[in-house]
């Protein structure tokens, strides 16, 4: 008799193991997506405070600047 309740009680719990199994997955597959971090660009302001700005803002017209200008840009 016991042998019979033991393979009731395993079957029981591969049934639940498979039905946890399951909600598992599409609990994983249905979840909400985690939202990137935006990509921040670190730039000087023309008081001289370092800043960041997300990079998605600027335009993408991007010239380095030359020492001198930036010599005669920030202000002391």
């Amino acid at each position: 008799m016991q042998n019979g309740e033991n393979q009731l009680s395993r079957g029981k719990f591969m049934k639940w193991l498979g039905i946890a199994s399951t909600f598992t997955v599409f609990g994983l597959a249905f979840s909400p997506k985690k939202k990137k971090a935006a990509k921040t660009v670190r730039m000087l302001t023309e008081d001289g405070t370092l800043v960041e700005i997300d990079a998605a803002l600027l335009s993408q017209n991007k010239r380095q600047v030359t020492t001198d200008e930036l010599k005669s840009w920030v202000k002391k």
